[in-house]
């Protein structure tokens, strides 16, 4: 069987390069999805399946294991099939009271495993424009090296937020 892994190692940056703080970070240890970042300015939801994916906890795979996987053959071959059959995983960062957050950075590594041609592909959407536009991808093929994707949030829309918001990282492979 063919597997698409997600790996979610240091998730979403704020602040300055230097000085960033984690809004999120998913490292699946303990079969558990919830952040575990300490940032005292917002709070992370756990990260979740779309209506389209049922992912698993895959303890072999990683960067460093464990990962959330799919199985290839449960997602669309292409961007708007996965838009369509809502394969996505999904999280919320919900800023404080009172704080403003500025986005710099959403990182993630990816990996495809199994035998065969496959390439897994993952595209980052959010809800601070509708979800309407892709802030960025990143392309994962076999052999089973991880690949990081490093996203910038630096448009204006990503600066003094306020309010929650959502990202949704779409999946679909060939």
């Amino acid at each position: 069987m063919k597997k698409i892994i997600f790996v979610i190692a240091a998730l979403l940056a704020i602040g300055a390069p230097l000085q960033a703080d984690i809004l999120a970070r998913y490292d699946f240890t303990g079969s558990v999805r919830t952040s575990s970042d300490t940032d005292p300015n917002s709070t992370a939801t756990s990260f979740n399946d779309g209506a389209g994916l049922t992912g698993s906890y895959d303890l072999t795979h990683g960067n460093p294991a464990p990962s959330v996987s799919n199985p290839a053959s449960l997602v669309g071959n292409s961007e708007a099939d996965a838009i369509a059959g809502n394969d996505y995983y999904t999280f919320t960062i919900t800023p404080n009271a009172g704080m403003v957050l500025n986005l710099t950075t959403l990182t993630f590594d990816s990996a495809v495993f199994g035998n065969g041609q496959l390439t897994g592909t993952f595209f980052l959407r959010s809800s601070i424009d509708a979800f309407a536009s892709t802030l960025g991808t990143n392309t994962s093929g076999l052999p089973t090296a991880f690949t990081t994707a490093s996203i910038s949030l630096a448009a204006p829309g990503f600066q003094n937020v306020a309010s929650a918001f959502q990202f949704w990282v779409y999946i679909f492979s060939r």
